[in-house]
């Protein structure tokens, strides 16, 4: 690996763009000094010039043609290893040089330009114009099925949550080619499926005072959960084999040629939530979101007291701020979208929290619907 790597440097080094115009110039020497002999001393002078072009065929490049430079011949002409050094040699020689501008420097290096660049070596981190719609249906009623329990209530009042997520991605998958959506009952359950790289989603599905049984026959029988790659549909099933305690995956399979490359994903995913339900919190913990983020949340309710609010925490360069927020406000629908400019990066652990509560009144303690939509890479 190391030889290839070798003899292709020195391919690109021997045919760069000064090295092809001295071939030329050689070449042209070549010519004169057969056309030349009867001409001993000009042959002479024609040597000498070809030896000068030859020398810069395989000497290095001066350093006046630096900054001429494209990335192709940067690839071709200095190591790697080199290339990270020259990055930092530049940001550090834009700042001052006293103490502070020199820690400054580690700061920008060692917070901003390395993690950026590794996020290209693993495209996993990256994302690009992810478009997130939920739709909250306050108020529905859920029948329970015969199965789950005749002590168990036959009705189950609920929050109908409705998810809908596009973006260009890079999945992770088993080796089988699989991949899965998850619903999980507990906190400590959804951090597993976080754990799995496979996981392209996960959603906290909270129904209090519903035991482990009923749980999951409610959540296979309500939930809805759809997955397109590159806009054609990909049939999903529940997990086969031993239940997951707490954890209920729709599993799916892609070709396996797909992965390292960007492709568009779209997942819908309706499932309902407790009916004390007052916070849904988007939060995209470990990758950057880059291009145009677009972020609607829309709720349904009829009652006149209940106000949505919006509380967002985006991280993204000085001047790269959202556009104004449109918002909505009519007797049954309220809507907050945010988007942001063309070309935005949003950096891990940013997110919008979003609240329906009676204005005046004590917030719920109940906790809210936690939706992370990350692929969240392995440890």
């Amino acid at each position: 690996m190391r030889l290839r790597a070798m003899l292709v440097n020195a391919w690109h080094h021997v045919f760069r763009a000064a090295a092809r115009r001295a071939w030329a110039l050689v070449a042209v020497c070549f010519v004169l000094y057969v056309l030349l002999d009867s001409l001993p001393q000009f042959q002479e002078f024609v040597l000498i010039v070809a030896g000068v072009a030859g020398g810069a065929i395989f000497l290095p490049e001066l350093s006046a043609s630096l900054w001429d430079l494209d990335p192709d011949r940067i690839r071709g002409l200095v190591p790697d290893r080199k290339v990270k050094a020259l990055h930092r040699a530049i940001v550090e020689a834009s700042l001052g040089t006293d103490r502070t501008a020199s820690r400054w420097g580690d700061v920008v290096w060692d917070q901003t330009i390395a993690p950026l660049l590794a996020a290209d070596g693993d495209r996993r981190l990256v994302q690009w114009d992810l478009h997130y719609d939920i739709t909250v249906h306050p108020g529905h009623v859920l029948t329970l099925p015969a199965e789950a329990g005749r002590s168990a209530p036959t009705t189950l009042p609920v929050t109908f949550v409705a998810t809908r997520l596009r973006a260009r991605r890079v999945l992770t998958v088993a080796p089988d080619g699989r991949f899965w959506v998850s619903a999980a009952r507990t906190g400590s359950a959804l951090q597993n499926e976080f754990a799995m790289p496979q996981c392209v989603l996960r959603e906290l599905v909270e129904l209090p005072d519903v035991d482990a049984a009923t749980w999951r026959a409610v959540v296979v029988g309500a939930c809805r959960v759809s997955v397109h790659i590159d806009g054609a549909s990909v049939p999903l099933a529940t997990a086969d084999g031993e239940p997951i305690p707490d954890i209920v995956r729709w599993e799916g399979t892609i070709d396996p040629a797909t992965l390292g490359t960007y492709i568009t994903v779209e997942i819908a995913f309706d499932f309902p939530a407790a009916p004390s339900t007052r916070q849904f919190p988007v939060l995209f913990p470990r990758y950057y979101s880059a291009g145009t983020t677009r972020i609607t949340f829309t709720l349904e309710s009829t009652d006149p007291e209940v106000e949505l609010q919006m509380q967002p925490f985006l991280a993204s360069a000085p001047g790269r701020a959202f556009a104004g927020t449109s918002v909505e406000r009519t007797p049954v629908v309220q809507r907050f979208v945010l988007e942001s400019p063309p070309e935005t990066l949003l950096w891990p652990g940013s997110g919008v929290q979003f609240e329906w509560t009676v204005p005046g009144a004590l917030p719920d303690s109940l906790p809210g619907v936690q939706s992370t939509h990350a692929v969240v890479p392995p440890s």
